[in-house]
């Protein structure tokens, strides 16, 4: 018994051949050597089949499969390339400037310089370093001595983590440093303050 295949639907229907789909009623090519057709016929059948077949598709996806054939398509892909393309500039640019800002440990170095320079100043008017008690604060504030020469710096805040700088002298000898980020005393990221040169310490 001969069965028939719907193109379309896939299901199959037989023995009699029939020039339209029993289940979808969709058009079909019948062979040649079961239906008296001439071969212009047959053929000209398969075209407008595979034409049917190819709206359908189209009609299904939305999307014209051949180039040019839908506008509105590439007026999104221009458009969704403007916008990634705006975003990425814009990431870059946003990297470039967070790159130029000073990161908190380099705030830190920059502010413990300055009181290690200034502390150095103290020294050489006042013939000697703050004590432990006076701190920093002696850098601002006139702690009584003669020669005071100060403002010598116009603040003393934290560092940038909000912890006080750590000042001490042991041994006529400056300790000065930045907890650092954990805000603990000892560990690997302390900041200790750069011994300034002779030239750093002389005043312009």
């Amino acid at each position: 018994m001969t069965i028939f295949r719907c193109p379309y639907c896939k299901k199959t229907h037989g023995p009699e051949p029939s020039p339209q789909c029993p289940h979808c009623g969709k058009g079909m090519v019948v062979p040649g050597h079961l239906r008296k057709t001439t071969l212009k016929d047959r053929k000209r059948m398969r075209e407008r089949i595979a034409r049917e077949a190819d709206r359908e598709r189209r009609s299904i996806s939305g999307i014209s499969s051949r180039p040019g054939q839908n506008p509105s398509v590439v007026l999104l892909m221009i458009l969704v390339m403007v916008i990634l393309g705006g975003l990425l500039i814009g990431k870059a640019n946003m990297s470039t400037k967070v790159s130029k800002l000073p990161t908190r440990e380099m705030r830190a170095e920059g502010e413990l310089r300055a009181l290690r320079i200034a502390v150095e100043r103290f020294r050489e008017d006042c013939g000697r370093y703050p004590s432990k008690t006076e701190g920093l604060r002696a850098l601002v504030l006139d702690p009584g001595m003669t020669n005071w020469g100060g403002h010598y710096v116009n603040i003393v805040k934290p560092d940038p983590w909000r912890t006080p700088y750590h000042y001490a002298l042991t041994n006529n000898t400056v300790i000065l440093f930045s907890h650092g980020e954990d805000g603990r005393e000892g560990t690997d990221d302390d900041l200790p303050a750069p011994t300034p040169s002779p030239e750093e310490i002389k005043r312009q």
